[in-house]
């Protein structure tokens, strides 16, 4: 799950006015701020929201105030420093290495002016000062009892003048574990030392449990002997902390838990891990992944209560169905992990993947028809498949990587190659987002024939793709689900329509006759809002009429498709651009498709085409389609024709069209000319 820093920032906000941040300190030494508050922000001259998730060693080439504190950790503290900052000082103290090795540096900001000694009450001006002060003043005598305090600190106290007359100074304070302020008191009343600084904790019901910075100074009025019950011999200031260290408590659980689910991040639960692996002393367990695509963008579409609400129902169900002993945090945007002590063996670890799975075929919620998130699992075993922490997670994400490619069963668990696997398809994705960008990719084009007499009536466009390190085709089937599941599928197909359209505009400068291109649609695309624009835009660009172009889509991008969707459909239908149903028969077969989108066409997957020869079942389902859409004045065009059996069945069945390897493989541009001269024979 994301977490997200105006959220935490809020909360610190709230928690305290004293500037607040927590700072990542890696091997970069750029500094990561993970979260800050409004006064931290101020006190840089900025804003929380441009400021978290910023690096501090950037900020400080533009930003002058962020300067002193960027070299102040690059010069590396183990111990907590101050630093000068405007009128007070910053505190910055280091936090305990995280598992994986990540320094964390809480800083708050802090008002030196409650340090100082208060000015004695004989002098008009000092003595209102005194009065006003917004920490705590009290003056005691050589015996150590109270003489005078100020109004902030009977505030305080919830104690009046009065009321502590005559008593000892820490008897009225009632300091918890006051033995060392006690011994620094008996030192400065016996001229040992001058000065002591500490932070003590008030007793509940005498300051409410307050935490409070304590100075105690010795007093020394020129002209005036310290001797006497009565004469002023010390100064104490408290400054309180309580919120400054509620807001740094509030800093340290928003770096380590996420602050909607309260699960603990991937540091944290790294720890658990280890943990847990450790109380398994040697014993088999399994850890899953659970990731959901959809997740991180609903939290972020939904009120911030609906997204809470939501984010604990998933949470909720994982508990339920992970067991009893199942130790659970956060790996990532929208991934959980679960450690499973009872999954020991491979057989169990499958089982905890398949009950998990089935967990979330029910809706989340009846409201408004229930909400199905489907997860993905992955499942690494220890100690088969790695022997500490760090390393079951990887192999759980490398599992969950590779369940992510399946169409159906979408759980897996560890196999050695599927690290290897993990490496490849990132690297893949790199290479294809420098391929879209650099334009390495071209447009191969497969023939559509009639049925009867084989001639042209169109092109399907099919995007292929030449490594440029290898100098290999990589094959569709590799890198077009690497681009749905990244959202390179989002540039990828505004490439494809824009270069469809162009070459039509070659085609019609070079005399050609002009036949419609169909390109494919993902759900990803279908669901981008500019859908319909970009389209547009592209025919417009290459001058390219609408009737030319022919969009293709899959039951299953319909089945995900809103409201939106279905208008941006309509609008392109209106324009004079037609729509196929891909595939169809493999997808959800619902007939209310055909009902609620302007389709022109049907595409028999050649599944079905394949075995019409031989399966009767086959060729009754291809033979009702071709009625069904005939009936409903739709063409119906076959794929993957390749032999002239299946031709002959088709022309038998009064199927429109045709398309497959029997009329034409799919074709380069440059060899699509003597296509679209006449019929193939």
């Amino acid at each position: 799950m994301v977490r997200n820093p105006e959220r935490r920032g809020a909360s610190l906000d709230d928690a305290a006015t004293q500037p607040v941040a927590v700072i990542e300190c890696g091997p970069s030494a750029t500094f990561l701020v993970l979260t800050a508050n409004e006064s931290f922000a101020a006190l840089l001259g900025l804003v929380p929201s441009t400021v978290v998730g910023r690096r501090l060693g950037e900020l400080a080439g533009q930003v002058p105030a962020a300067r002193p504190l960027a070299e102040l950790l690059a010069a590396g503290i183990e111990a907590a420093a101050l630093l000068p900052m405007g009128p007070g000082v910053l505190r910055c103290e280091p936090l305990p290495p995280e598992p994986d090795g990540r320094r964390l540096v809480v800083v708050t900001g802090q008002d030196e002016t409650a340090s100082e000694a208060a000015a004695p009450p004989d002098d008009a001006a000092l003595q209102a000062l005194f009065a006003g002060a917004p920490f705590g003043i009290a003056i005691g005598g050589a015996d150590g009892r109270l003489l005078q305090a100020n109004p902030a600190l009977w505030t305080w106290l919830g104690a009046s003048e009065t009321d502590t007359a005559g008593r000892r100074l820490l008897d009225v304070l009632q300091i918890e574990e006051r033995s060392g302020v006690e011994a620094a008191l008996d030192d400065i009343l016996s001229g040992q030392t001058r000065t002591w600084r500490g932070e003590v904790r008030l007793r509940p019901g005498a300051g409410s449990g307050r935490v409070v910075r304590a100075r105690l100074s010795a007093w020394t009025v020129p002209g005036s002997p310290a001797e006497g019950s009565r004469a002023p011999a010390l100064v104490l200031t408290l400054e309180d902390l309580t919120d400054s260290r509620r807001a740094e408590a509030e800093a340290r659980r928003a770096a380590r838990y996420d602050p909607v689910t309260g699960l603990p991040g991937r540091p944290l639960f790294l720890r658990r891990v280890a943990d847990a692996l450790a109380r398994a002393d040697g014993r088999p367990a399994s850890l899953v992944a659970i990731g959901f695509e959809r997740l991180p963008a609903l939290l972020l579409a939904l009120e911030p209560t609906e997204a809470e609400r939501l984010a604990l129902s998933v949470v909720d169900r994982i508990r339920q169905h992970a067991g009893p002993r199942a130790v659970l945090g956060q790996l990532g945007d929208g991934v959980f992990g679960a450690v499973l002590p009872d999954a020991d063996t491979p057989e169990a670890a499958e089982a905890a993947l398949s009950r998990l799975a089935e967990a979330f075929a029910r809706p989340l919620s009846a409201e408004g028809g229930g909400l199905v998130l489907t997860p993905t699992l992955g499942a690494g075993l220890h100690p088969r498949d790695a022997a500490d922490a760090a390393g079951l997670i990887r192999t759980a994400g490398a599992a969950l990587e590779r369940a992510r490619g399946r169409p159906t069963r979408r759980w897996a668990l560890y196999e050695p190659r599927m690290a290897g696997a993990a490496l490849a398809r990132m690297t893949l994705e790199g290479k294809l987002r420098r391929a879209i960008e650099r334009g390495d990719l071209e447009l191969h084009y497969q023939p559509q024939a009639e049925t009867t007499g084989l001639a042209v009536t169109g092109f399907e466009a099919l995007v292929r793709w030449r490594d440029a390190d290898t100098g290999s085709p990589v094959p569709p089937s590799e890198f077009i689900p690497v681009a749905e599941e990244s959202g390179l599928i989002l540039p990828l197909g505004e490439w494809v329509l824009g270069e469809a359209c162009r070459q039509i505009a070659a085609w019609r400068t070079a005399g050609l006759p002009l036949v419609p291109v169909s390109v494919n649609l993902s759900g990803r695309q279908l669901a981008d809002p500019l859908l319909c624009q970009k389209a547009l835009d592209a025919l417009a660009r290459y001058g390219v009429a609408p009737e030319h172009l022919k969009i293709e889509l899959t039951e299953t991008a319909l089945f995900g498709s809103s409201g939106g969707d279905r208008e941006a459909l309509a609008q392109l239908h209106e324009a004079g651009v037609r729509l196929l149903l891909d595939d169809f028969g493999t997808g959800y077969s619902s007939l209310s498709y055909l009902k609620r989108f302007p389709i022109e066409a049907l595409k028999i997957d050649r599944s079905f085409v394949h075995g019409m020869t031989e399966d009767p079942d086959s060729a009754v389902i291809v033979q009702a389609t071709i009625n069904m859409a005939h009936a409903l004045g739709m063409r119906v065009v076959a794929e993957g024709v390749e032999t002239p059996e299946e031709l002959t069945f088709l022309r038998a069945y009064r199927c429109d069209q045709v398309q497959g390897y029997l009329i034409a493989k799919p074709l380069p541009a440059a060899e699509v000319a003597a296509m679209l001269h006449g019929p193939t024979g």
